[in-house]
């Protein structure tokens, strides 16, 4: 116990290289992992580098874990695929395409070093849009598994999440039933919440005993690794405090991934708890048998990938996306556009919401790619690209373009949360006759559409999806 008394601990890191501090903490605490986020990653060969080097600098096998769901939640600009969401993937009602995702991650992920991945997502709370597969429990249930069957087949560890799970109802036995369903497959693991879910438990998911011992182990018999989100962002507690009560609550692993001197204090907070007999040495013996058998498992039999396998992930990404886009609306028959109708564009500038998404390499060349796309169907089209929230000026020029044109064209990101967008979507429907809306980012924009304006939806920004959408609404494919 002694020598790695911090086994349970998924620290977090800075840089695209390996810090002496984050070595010592890794080799001094004896850490079970890492997990990589946006500021770890340039390239595959070099997440490949970082966790051959902090393997090597912690002297023990660790696992190198991400979040990497596909559409809004991913992590990488290049080298690994941007794949559609989960939404688009339940809009397409084929499980077969679940199961093709998930090995694609495997196959992407596992050469580059990464030993799990922080997918998938089972909630079903429509809040969460694109990354969640539906309101309907039991289509996550089955989109979720087989994600999971795709992942662990070909080696890569999925983690469910986020238990007990929230439904459009909050928690509901309907919202639990994902999780049985990836429990009783096999899922190598779980992620708690930092939610409160009042029928269960008056304190986060995340310190509840009744949620994580009770729930997750004795009702759902779940005998993988239960994981913590991370306990950096848990609500009410001091990082001390959370590492103690979350241990107690009976989880095995314990994230703590922002901050080198709160990984540190977390640590100690554990070793102090050991030390005076504040946590069940028999359930501290259990959770590190649990991750030893994981680490032994990726350790002992390295996942490995066919080089001869002839997938491609785009490919995939584009019998989803096409399967996924739909017009939900089309009362003036705008769908398609005819050719030589004066048409315009308008497409939000993604960079600006680069804090929050990953802008990947193919979206940061998208309108010159868009234009290509509609010149094969029409010349009478032009595209403007302008700011998410665009000052007054650019607001009145934008519009002064959009009068001039019988159809405008708008793809929307996330109008509830921008102001200056909404206001451009409304304004270019008072002042246009024809207006298709595309949302991109939130579905939920349709509520600013008008009564006569067209709806397209296409459950995401990823390229593959703004494809499908133009050529559904320039040639009609898919209605």
């Amino acid at each position: 116990m002694a020598t790695r008394t911090g086994l349970p601990f998924l620290f977090g890191l800075y840089g695209i290289e390996p810090l002496p501090d984050t070595i010592k903490l890794l080799r001094e605490s004896g850490a079970c992992g890492v997990l990589l986020h946006r500021r770890n990653i340039e390239s595959g060969e070099q997440v490949r580098a970082l966790v051959k080097a902090l393997e090597e600098g912690a002297g023990h096998p660790i696992l190198a874990a991400v979040e990497h769901e596909g559409g809004l939640v991913t992590r990488f600009a290049r080298d690994v695929t941007p794949l559609p969401g989960n939404l688009a993937l339940g809009r397409t009602g084929t499980a077969s395409l679940a199961c093709e995702v998930g090995k694609s991650m495997a196959r992407e992920l596992i050469p580059i070093g990464i030993s799990m991945n922080l997918a998938p997502l089972l909630d079903t709370d429509p809040a969460l849009n694109l990354r969640s597969f539906g309101d309907d429990p039991e289509q996550a249930a089955l989109m979720g598994t087989e994600m999971i069957r795709g992942m662990q087949e070909l080696g890569l560890s999925a983690a469910a999440k986020h238990f007990p799970g929230r439904g459009k109802d909050g928690h509901t036995a309907g919202a639990l039933a994902p999780f049985r369903a990836a429990v009783e497959k096999g899922v190598d693991a779980v992620v708690t919440s930092h939610a409160i879910h009042p029928a269960l438990d008056p304190q986060p998911a995340t310190f509840s005993r009744a949620v994580v011992h009770d729930l997750l182990r004795g009702t759902c018999g779940f005998r993988g690794v239960a994981m913590t989100d991370d306990l950096a962002t848990a609500p009410g507690a001091t990082i001390e405090e959370a590492v103690v009560r979350a241990a107690v609550a009976g989880h095995d692993v314990l994230v703590v991934a922002q901050h080198t001197d709160m990984m540190t204090r977390a640590w100690n907070a554990y070793r102090q708890a050991l030390e005076k007999g504040r946590l069940d040495m028999d359930a501290v013996e259990e959770s590190r048998r649990r991750i030893e058998n994981l680490l032994r498992r990726h350790s002992a039999h390295p996942a490995s990938v066919s080089s001869d396998d002839e997938s491609d992930p785009r490919a995939l990404s584009e019998i989803i996306a096409g399967a996924a886009v739909r017009i939900e609306r089309d009362l003036l028959r705008l769908i398609p556009v005819p050719r030589g109708r004066r048409t315009g564009i308008l497409f939000p500038r993604l960079t600006d919401v680069g804090d929050r998404i990953v802008v990947d390499d193919d979206l940061r060349g998208v309108v010159e790619m868009m234009r290509s796309w509609v010149q094969e169907v029409s010349k009478s089209v032009d595209i403007l690209e302008i700011p998410v929230e665009p000052r007054a000026d650019l607001f009145a020029m934008t519009l002064e373009w959009c009068c001039a044109l019988e159809l405008v064209i708008v793809f929307s990101f996330d109008a509830q949360a921008h102001p200056g967008h909404r206001r451009v979507l409304e304004e270019v429907q008072r002042q246009c006759r024809r207006v298709i809306l595309v949302p991109i980012r939130n579905p939920e924009d349709r509520e600013f559409a008008g009564p006569k304006a067209s709806v397209v939806q296409t459950y995401g920004f990823r390229m593959p999806q703004l494809a499908a959408a133009v050529d559904l609404i320039f040639r009609g494919a898919g209605t």
